[in-house]
């Protein structure tokens, strides 16, 4: 390989698996020399494949491996997540006191909602997706345009923290729950309360509408499930058989069940008529946390304190997958409303979506302002490791922060580089400042099979190996 030359066109790399492999282009006396690097496959084809040091993309949607969760939505835990209802955005809420808006397509962060004092709890969407109600530790519910991400009301609710709000379906009400044990129906048009739905015991922790709007159910740390009146403000219905505190609860799509977690570990569907119980659902080895019907209302989806999320068909009582890679206590779910992807927080401030039916690929919301701020994370794939760590961190000892170009392995009639970068070393205990970057290149990978007999290559870790094929590197 006599030269290097800038935006190359398509190159080949001849490997003996399906994965490919990393060259490190080294300039020498006599010109270029080649040597192999480990592959990194901690973030997957086509995403940032190493960071070190203190780089500035664009917030994004990546695809990663279920284990990962060095990308961060939010600097703390993540504590509810919503779609809205035309399935394009994404709320997120977190013990940061914020909000965040995104887009669902290509990840972009949209806007960040600030206001609440405390952690924010909760979020709904209203029916048409224009306005955003919030509600926080700070004791208030909030209300925003999603547009433009201001705030359009401020609304003291409650006595004590905010735990759960939820836009009735037909009208222009919200109801907010609390700790103060009270659910509250507002007019969000004049901020004023309608109604006070007293009955419960213990803090109300959550509140959803019926599909039509006549009617609220509540779970409550009295371990009780209540049902009320829209119109009226009276109890309809005590719903009893959890042994523990009632974390979530949720109407199915056509308005004749409720399912419901708790602190038991378990889920219970319920019938509304008769206000029995008809199945529980038990898999989960932690407090139930959250759950969410899906559209068509065949299955529904419950997260907990045990970092998984469980999949569950109505008709069954076992579990149709468990899907799990989050660090922490899952905290919040949603269904898209095409039922395609599902939507998960985690206390781990990471924001997920996971395709269905097989929960693979998955991709997180990443927004690098906060990730770049989150404590130094060690990932380890195939015996390399890689650091990701915030401004003006030093680097440790014997670290090195180095970007080289991607080359081809076998020199192939007409292929040389796919592209080039400067290298970069940053000594051990260099302080990284904001605006340096050290950002190995993006590449996507394709595949085909090698024309002719495949034979085994000699060499490197493995020895010789059967198979082979031919990688295509795109630079990003």
């Amino acid at each position: 390989m006599s030269g290097q030359r800038k935006n190359d066109q398509l190159s080949a790399v001849e490997t003996d698996q399906s994965e490919p492999e990393i060259y490190a282009l080294k300039q020498t006396g006599s010109g270029y020399k080649l040597s192999r690097r480990s592959f990194l496959s901690a973030l997957g084809a086509g995403s940032l494949l190493t960071l070190l040091g203190c780089s500035k993309p664009q917030s994004r949607k990546i695809q990663i491996t279920l284990g990962n969760n060095a990308f961060k939505a939010h600097l703390r835990p993540v504590t509810c997540v919503a779609f809205s209802p035309d399935g394009k955005l994404i709320v997120s809420g977190s013990e940061d006191n914020c909000l965040r808006l995104w887009d669902v397509a290509s990840g972009q962060r949209i806007h960040v909602l600030t206001g609440h004092s405390n952690t924010v709890t909760c979020a709904a969407f209203k029916p048409d997706g224009t306005i955003l109600a919030s509600g926080a530790d700070d004791k208030t519910v909030r209300l925003w345009d999603v547009t433009n991400g201001k705030e359009i009301a401020s609304i003291a609710a409650h006595g004590q923290p905010v735990t759960d709000v939820a836009f009735n379906p037909e009208t222009r009400t919200l109801a907010s729950a609390s700790w103060d044990r009270l659910v509250g129906l507002w007019d969000m048009l004049i901020d004023r309360m309608l109604c006070v739905l007293d009955g419960h015991t213990e803090a109300v922790t959550s509140v959803a509408y019926s599909p039509d709007g006549k009617t609220i159910v509540s779970g409550s740390n009295d371990k009780t499930l209540r049902l009320w009146d829209v119109q009226s403000g009276e109890e309809i219905k005590r719903f009893e058989g959890h042994f523990g505190d009632v974390n979530c609860v949720a109407f199915s799509p056509d308005g004749q069940t409720i399912i419901s977690g708790a602190d038991d570990r378990t889920l219970r569907l319920w019938d509304v008529g008769r206000g029995r119980i008809i199945r529980v659902f038990s898999g989960h080895s932690f407090p139930v946390t959250c759950v969410a019907f899906s559209p068509d209302g065949n299955t529904f989806i419950s997260g907990s304190s045990d970092k998984t999320l469980h999949w569950w068909d109505v008709e069954n009582s076992k579990a149709m997958a468990v899907f799990s890679g989050h660090a922490e206590g899952i905290s919040g779910v949603a269904f898209s409303p095409d039922g395609n992807w599902l939507l998960s927080g985690s206390r781990d401030g990471t924001v997920r979506l996971w395709s269905l039916p097989t929960g693979t690929p998955v991709y997180a919301l990443y927004d690098p302002e906060v990730t770049e701020k989150a404590p130094s994370t060690e990932l380890t794939q195939m015996g390399l490791v890689t650091l990701t760590l915030p401004c003006d961190a030093p680097l440790p000892a014997g670290a090195s922060c180095t970007c080289d170009c991607i080359a081809t392995a076998h020199a192939y009639p007409g292929t040389e580089t796919v592209c080039t970068c400067n290298t970069v070393a940053a000594p051990a205990k260099t302080a990284l400042v904001a605006g340096e970057v050290c950002t190995c290149n993006t590449v996507k990978v394709g595949h085909y099979k090698k024309p002719g007999r495949s034979r085994g290559r000699r060499g490197g870790r493995s020895g010789s190996r059967r198979g082979g094929s031919r990688s295509y590197w795109y630079p990003n």
